[in-house]
């Protein structure tokens, strides 16, 4: 099946292949993962092959139903949970790693507060979200409302105000005190093999003066809990 560049299901291998290239390396078995807005599970069968402890949230009851269903007949150990990002019902020093994609609306202080707290010593945030130079993008040629984060036709259209940068985000995760392991942008190149392209794309690459298989679709930033915030 041919993958159309720009696309949400483009978006899912790019974080596969991710995940496969460089995340992995983080995991060694054992780990209690928490994910935090879910949605549709879409990374989350990456985690599951790795055999891990799983606990899936998102605010919306729809999308952990949605998902729930879709992996009630696989053999993974999955625990789903209807929950707020704000208020997480866990407790303290659960969890070796939180994941967290495409959830930049929520990605504040009060956020983190919880991750941290809910974070073993030394447990670790994988976070990834589109990078402001697509948004931006988007913004410019009237195809970016705050819910079409991609404009694509995403079933569940969640609210999301927010773009960061790299250095909004550095200084963010800092002021939590969480240390940055790894910082990323990625783009379709070496990735995954595109023969559609979306002509967004096209116009975006000529846009940022840059080939289509530079574009910068995401950003992903692993992050790691340091000493109790003070």
């Amino acid at each position: 099946m041919q993958v159309r560049l720009g696309s949400l299901k483009c978006i899912d291998i790019i974080r596969g292949a991710y995940f496969r290239n460089n995340i992995k390396r983080f995991i060694n078995g054992n780990e209690k993962v928490l994910f935090v807005g879910g949605g549709t599970g879409a990374s989350l069968e990456d985690y599951c092959k790795a055999g891990l402890n799983i606990t899936f949230t998102d605010i919306n009851a729809e999308a952990v139903n949605y998902t729930k269903r879709a992996f009630e007949h696989k053999n993974y150990q999955i625990e789903f949970n209807c929950c707020s990002a704000y208020m997480l019902p866990y407790e303290n020093s659960t969890y070796d790693i939180i994941v967290s994609t495409l959830n930049g609306s929520y990605f504040n202080g009060d956020s983190l507060a919880e991750f941290r707290r809910v974070l073993k010593f030394d447990g670790i945030v994988l976070l990834s979200e589109t990078t402001s130079e697509y948004v931006d993008y988007l913004k410019s040629i009237g195809r970016y409302d705050g819910r079409y984060i991609l404009s694509s036709d995403f079933r569940l259209k969640i609210w999301h105000p927010y773009v960061y940068t790299k250095q909004n985000l550095l200084e963010l995760a800092a002021s939590y005190d969480f240390e940055c392991l790894q910082y990323d942008i990625l783009t379709p190149n070496n990735l995954i093999p595109c023969k559609i392209i979306s002509s967004v794309i096209l116009v975006l690459a000529k846009h940022l003066n840059t080939s289509v298989d530079d574009v910068p679709f995401l950003y992903y930033m692993i992050l790691r809990k340091r000493d109790d915030f003070k």
